[in-house]
């Protein structure tokens, strides 16, 4: 069983999702395939403990709201599995933009807070999200930033950000068709 890292805000709407995954990848790859999915992000749980300081959402300042990290060496092995996920990761984004309460049930029942809690994190992350989620050079700097001078000299955000599998999902026209209106 190989595990896939979501860092996200709605990541646990992801988990619903699951079901459309697994037959996505037992069709496309031949074989059923089992996975662990870990997320771990300032979520709503923590609203009641730091509430909302600034709408990140209205600011200029480049942040990682979202990003799958996945093993290279697990990616190169397994692609397709790795595909099929993100495929789910981005329906259900949008299904986060165009239903708010499956989201806000979603977040209530998996992560076991209240349901004014759970809006107030929709309305919170809804808007950071991209329909073309892309890992943004800028964004992945900011954390480097916060690295020890001596640690960080050598690392570069390339070593960190592989965008070919969205741009894949661009370029076949996936996202496209899923936003049509």
């Amino acid at each position: 069983m190989k595990r896939i890292l979501v860092h996200i805000g709605f990541a646990v709407l992801v988990l619903s999702l699951i079901p459309l995954f697994e037959s996505r990848a037992q069709t496309s790859v031949g074989k059923k395939t089992s996975i662990k999915i870990i997320y771990s992000a300032l979520t709503a749980s923590n609203a009641p403990v730091w509430g909302e300081l600034v709408d990140l959402a209205t600011q200029r300042i480049p942040f990682l709201q979202g990003a799958i990290i996945v093993n290279r060496n697990y990616l190169q092995r397994e692609r397709p599995v790795v595909l099929n996920f993100l495929r789910a990761f981005v329906e259900s984004m949008k299904i986060c933009r165009e239903n708010p309460d499956i989201t806000v049930a979603s977040l209530t029942k998996h992560l076991r807070i209240s349901q004014d809690v759970a809006r107030g994190a929709y309305r919170s992350f809804v808007n950071v999200s991209e329909e073309v989620p892309y890992v943004r050079a800028e964004s992945v700097q900011a954390i480097l930033d916060f690295l020890p001078r001596e640690q960080a000299r050598d690392i570069t955000t390339d070593k960190y950000i592989d965008n070919s599998l969205i741009k894949e999902l661009e370029t076949s026209g996936f996202i496209k068709t899923l936003y049509r209106k």
